[in-house]
């Protein structure tokens, strides 16, 4: 491993652990997250200042580069810190839904319970005494022409005679 690489490993670790202290302290970082941070920010620390025991792990497991074994661990690191991170966000966004339709339905106004006989009509007649316009045809209703009618209607025209008058 290079000393420069090296010396990128102990800054990024220092200014990672020190960003992670001061989060810390400003109680935006939860403490699971941060032992976690700290950890990977040690790990770092120990391959800056270690990296024979790095050097040999990556040959033992076949990569010629030790760089790209750094690498490639990191990135391991980070995808199942990832993985963990949006499975708890989804038990988080789960446990929101069902909080959110808790406070619905306890908010919503309670109805006296009714018998099933009582339920409501699924075509509300119109307002108003009908009767039957012809009475040979039961089906046709019509509202009388003295019968009270709802607000904003007018009343209907009585039908013209068909021949016409004159």
């Amino acid at each position: 491993m290079s000393i420069f690489l090296q010396i990128l490993l102990l800054a990024a670790c220092l200014l990672t652990f020190f960003f992670l202290v001061r989060r810390i302290r400003t109680a935006h970082v939860q403490i699971r997250d941060a032992v976690f941070w700290i950890g990977l920010s040690v790990l770092l620390l120990v391959v800056s200042l270690v990296p024979r025991w790095v050097e040999r792990l990556a040959l033992l497991v076949g990569v010629v580069d030790t760089t790209n074994f750094v690498f490639l661990v990191v990135i391991f690191i980070l995808l199942v810190k990832l993985f963990n991170t949006s499975v708890q966000l989804s038990r988080l966004d789960s446990r929101l839904n069902h909080l959110a339709q808790q406070i619905a339905l306890a908010a919503m106004p309670e109805e006296p319970a009714r018998p099933e006989s009582a339920a409501p009509a699924a075509f509300p007649l119109p307002a108003g005494p009908l009767q039957s316009q012809d009475q040979t045809s039961p089906g046709s209703l019509v509202r009388p022409a003295d019968a009270p009618r709802p607000e904003g209607t007018a009343p209907a025209q009585p039908p013209q005679p068909a021949g016409g008058e004159g």
